[in-house]
């Protein structure tokens, strides 16, 4: 290596030194993100006359960057560079469940009006015009394929996500907490689904059953993927599953049900699951009691 080069890498291991110790990391980081011995850096200081706090020569102490202190673009430049990939402290790392936990918990809550966007949205007239502005054109120049993988992403996090559990209802139905041994705490959202979470209670031959356990997918009328949660699965004694929808009969048709619907016997069907479509049909009778026990009859095993 030519002495030329050598200079050339000292001044810039300098430059950085400088920048790192103005930026607030401590004595030992820098000697960690550059790779060279902390007596280089004390020698660097020494030399160079730096002031540095007392917290400077802590173990791994990051004090933050002196108030005031504003980076030029040739340090923003050399940040980015001394960051990028391995050079960021928490590369390849990942934080604990625990650490999660307590993030969470610690979290400013932004809900609802409390959202600081929420509120300039609601009331910044020219905010919310230039807002809607820029993504109607973000929107227009992406295409089918993306927009067809972006809809069905969105449904898929809908479905598994919390949004729907014990919170989500319609205010003209009834809704509520309904408790059994056979199926824990449940949340259902109309009388139709407290109906049926009675009678399954009630039938000795039902062992467990639960509410929206879990979603499957689905392709609707514009040939795209969506997810929806399913409403009750029914485990029997002799190990027969049972998945019943309630829909009534004017809803069967509706919207997206019909699509709903067929992806709910193809799951059945591919999964030896049997396929019951709670209506008007099975309410205040015994008609879903006696459907059981033929399927009891016919699937015994």
């Amino acid at each position: 290596m030519t002495s030329t080069k050598k200079q050339e890498e000292k001044n810039y291991r300098y430059i950085s030194i400088l920048f790192l110790i103005k930026t607030g990391f401590g004595i030992f980081d820098i000697s960690k993100i550059l790779g060279i011995h902390k007596n280089t850096v004390i020698n660097y200081i020494k030399n160079n006359n730096i002031n540095v706090p007392y917290s400077f020569h802590q173990t791994s102490k990051k004090f933050g960057r002196r108030p005031g202190f504003k980076m030029s673009q040739e340090q923003k430049d050399l940040r980015s560079k001394l960051f990028k990939g391995k050079g960021n402290p928490f590369y390849d790392k990942k934080h604990s469940e625990k650490t999660k936990a307590k993030m969470s918990k610690n979290h400013a809550d932004f809900s609802g009006d409390k959202n600081p966007f929420r509120n300039k949205f609601y009331s910044d007239e020219l905010f919310r015009n230039k807002f809607i502005e820029t993504h109607k054109k973000l929107w227009k120049n992406r295409d089918d394929k993306w927009r067809k993988s972006f809809g069905e992403k969105i449904s898929r996090s809908l479905a598994n996500s919390d949004k729907f559990n014990n919170i989500n209802f319609h205010k003209y139905h009834i809704c509520g907490h309904y408790y059994h041994k056979k199926c824990g705490i449940i949340f259902y959202r109309s009388s139709w689904e407290l109906f049926a979470a009675e009678i399954l209670s009630s039938l000795s031959f039902v062992k467990t059953f639960s509410l929206e356990a879990f979603c499957i997918d689905y392709i609707d009328e514009n040939n795209t993927t969506k997810y929806t949660r399913i409403d009750f699965f029914i485990n029997l004694n002799n190990g027969i599953k049972i998945l019943m929808e309630v829909k009534p009969r004017g809803l069967q048709n509706f919207g997206n049900n019909p699509y709903k619907i067929k992806a709910y016997k193809y799951f059945c069907d591919e999964n030896n699951i049997v396929f019951i479509l709670f209506d008007e049909g099975y309410m205040h009778n015994d008609k879903l009691i006696n459907e059981l026990k033929e399927i009891i009859n016919k699937y015994d095993r």
